[in-house]
C-alpha cells in the first residue's frame, strides 16, 4: 500500500518540472500532442513508471494509488495529466503477461505504453504460434511517444470469423505490441483534451507471439498484480478521474485570481464582490471535494479486500464504477459554475478556464466515466444481469 511518503516524493519531483510542463502547453496545444520535454521531464522523474514493480526500478503502485499525483500535474496542464494516466495504465496492463514478458519490457529505462480498446474495429486472428492483429482503433492517447502500445480486440478464428462465448458476449483478447509496428494516424483535431495526441492507429497484419496475448476477461492476483481478482475493466478509469479533478481545481484557482482583478461591467467594483461568483466558487469547491472523497473511500475499500485475496462482489464492482462516473458528473457541474461565472473571458483560446472546461467534458465522454454506466447500476440494483462489463 502507498505511503504519504512516496506520495510526498512524486508530488515534490511534480514541482521541480512544473515550469517545464506550463512552458509548453502552448505547444502542446497547437501541435495536438505532448511536448517532448515534457515527456523526458516525466521520464527524468521516474512519473511514467509509477505502476512499474519496484524490484524493476518502479514505484509499484496501482491505478487509485495514483490519484494525488495526477490530480497534481491536472492542476498544471490537464492534457499532461492525461497522458501521464494513460501511459502508466497502460504499462500497468502489460503486468499480466509472463513474468518473462513483464520484466524485458517493464526493464527498459525508457519503457512507454499506450493504449486502445476497439473490439468492433480490431480483430485478434488466432494462428500457430500467435496472433495477427488487423484493424483500426481511436483514441490511442500518447501514442507519438509511447514504445509499446497495448490493444483489446475481438477474438477471430482461423478463417477471420469474429468467436463469441457461451452467454453470447464477444470474446476479447489483449495483445502487447511494439509502437513501431503500429501506423499512426493524423486524426486527433479536437477541442478538449487537445494536447493528448490521442490519434487514430491501424494494424495491418501484425503478428504478435502468444505470450503477449491475454484475456482480459480472466484476472487473477500475481506477483505483479497483487489486486488481480478486480476485474481490469473495473480499473480503468481510477487513473482518469483525478485528471477531471485537477482541471477543476485549475480553474477554481484562475477564477480567484481572475476575480480579483476584473471589473464588473460599468461599476467600480470587481467580480469577487458578486454573489453568484462567491457562490459559484463556494460549490465548485465542495463538489470538488465530494468528488474526490467517494473515488478515494470506494477504491480503497475494495483495493483492502482485493489484497486480501477476497474477490469483489458485483456490488463492489458498481461502487467502483459509480464512483468514477459520479465523480466527474461532479466535476462537470462545477467546471461549469465556473465557466459561467468567468464570463465572456473564457470564449478565448487563450483562456485558461475556458480550455479547463473543454478538458473536464472532454474527460466525462471516456468510456470508463460515461452516465450510460448508471443504468447498469440500476439493473444490478433491481436484481437484473448488467449489459456488458462493469
Amino acid at each position: 500500500m502507498i505511503s504519504d511518503q512516496v506520495t510526498a516524493t512524486y508530488l515534490l519531483r511534480i514541482a521541480e518540472i512544473e515550469p517545464i510542463i506550463r512552458d509548453n502547453i502552448g505547444w502542446s496545444q497547437r501541435e495536438r500532442r505532448l511536448a517532448t520535454p515534457v515527456v523526458e521531464a516525466f521520464h527524468d522523474a521516474g512519473l511514467f513508471r509509477l505502476m512499474t514493480p519496484t524490484d524493476l526500478g518502479g514505484a509499484g503502485l496501482e491505478e487509485y494509488e495514483l490519484a494525488p499525483i495526477i490530480e497534481a500535474v491536472a492542476c498544471i496542464d490537464a492534457s499532461a495529466a492525461w497522458n501521464l494516466a494513460i501511459g502508466n495504465g497502460a504499462l500497468g496492463m502489460v503486468r499480466d503477461l509472463d513474468e518473462s514478458e513483464v520484466s524485458g519490457i517493464l526493464s527498459a529505462p525508457n519503457a512507454l505504453g499506450a493504449a486502445v480498446a476497439s473490439p468492433g474495429t480490431v480483430s485478434l486472428k488466432e494462428i500457430a504460434g500467435g496472433f495477427v492483429v488487423s484493424g483500426r482503433a481511436g483514441f490511442a492517447s500518447g501514442c507519438s511517444h509511447a514504445n509499446w502500445l497495448v490493444i483489446v480486440g475481438m477474438l477471430a478464428d482461423e478463417d477471420g470469423v469474429p468467436v463469441f462465448g457461451p452467454n453470447g458476449a464477444p470474446s476479447l483478447r489483449k495483445a502487447v505490441l511494439p509502437m513501431d509496428q503500429v501506423e499512426i494516424l493524423d486524426t486527433w483535431h479536437v477541442t478538449g483534451l487537445r494536447g493528448t495526441g490521442s490519434s487514430d492507429v491501424v494494424f495491418r497484419d501484425i503478428f504478435v507471439p502468444a505470450a503477449r496475448v491475454t484475456d482480459p476477461g480472466i484476472t487473477l492476483p500475481s506477483r505483479f498484480v497483487p489486486l488481480g481478482v478486480i476485474p481490469t475493466f473495473t480499473r480503468l478509469g481510477s487513473e482518469l478521474t483525478p485528471v477531471a479533478i485537477g482541471a477543476v481545481v485549475h480553474s477554481i484557482i484562475e477564477l480567484q485570481m481572475l476575480a480579483a482583478s476584473k471589473p464588473n461591467l460599468g461599476t467600480p467594483s470587481l467580480i469577487r464582490d458578486r454573489a453568484d461568483v462567491q457562490n459559484a466558487l463556494g460549490r465548485a469547491t465542495g463538489l470538488v471535494q465530494a468528488a474526490r472523497a467517494t473515488v478515494q473511500e470506494v477504491s480503497s475499500r475494495v483495493a483492502e479486500k482485493a489484497r486480501q485475496d477476497i474477490a469483489p462482489t458485483i456490488d463492489d464492482l458498481m461502487a467502483i464504477r459509480l464512483s468514477y462516473v459520479t465523480a466527474t458528473e461532479l466535476c462537470v457541474t462545477a467546471v461549469d459554475l465556473i465557466h459561467a461565472a468567468a464570463g465572456s473571458s473564457t470564449l478565448s483560446d487563450e483562456s485558461v478556464i475556458g480550455r479547463c472546461w473543454r478538458d473536464v467534458h472532454a474527460v466525462s465522454q471516456h468510456i470508463s466515466q460515461q452516465r450510460k454506466h448508471y443504468e447498469n447500476a440500476g439493473r444490478v440494483m433491481l436484481g437484473l444481469a448488467p449489459q456488458g462489463p462493469i
